[in-house]
């Protein structure tokens, strides 16, 4: 279920970034067209300066401070809303397209939710799934634009 699910988001998300501006900087644009030299760089980015860091503090930080004040499920909620709208709104604001703007907002929110789930519910509480996962999808996305 876990590939299954994170193929969707993968080939749904690159789907959104491809169809908008090539002027706007997305997180693998920095690495476009430069080819198989740039994979060391696009790995240390995809699982270290966005997956490590963003799982830290979505699902390593807020869900758990929030779940054990309110419950899982709204921390789970609240963390994965504020992960979506982080993902959206600066694609919104350079945008001005309501679909990128929603699309790219509720795409990472839903696998926020999802990652929360994964973690807490099936790993023991870890990040390293959501953090191994995070990272490989946004490796892939940033390897189809090499």
């Amino acid at each position: 279920m876990t590939a299954g699910a994170a193929a969707l988001y993968t080939l749904l998300t690159y789907l959104c970034i491809s169809r908008i501006s090539h002027a706007i900087t997305t997180a693998g644009s920095q690495f476009a067209g430069l080819g198989i030299k740039a994979v060391p760089a696009a790995l240390a980015y995809a699982y270290i300066r966005t997956g490590l860091a963003e799982e830290t503090v979505f699902r390593g930080f807020l869900l758990k401070r929030i779940g054990n004040r309110f419950g899982f499920a709204t921390g789970n909620l609240i963390q994965a809303v504020l992960f979506g709208l982080l993902h959206g709104l600066p694609f919104g604001m350079v945008t001005h397209n309501i679909l990128v703007t929603v699309l790219l907002t509720i795409l990472p929110g839903a696998f926020g939710w999802y990652q929360g789930w994964l973690n807490e519910k099936r790993c023991g509480g870890s990040i390293l799934p959501s953090w191994l996962l995070h990272g490989t999808m946004n490796f892939i996305v940033t390897c189809l634009s090499l």
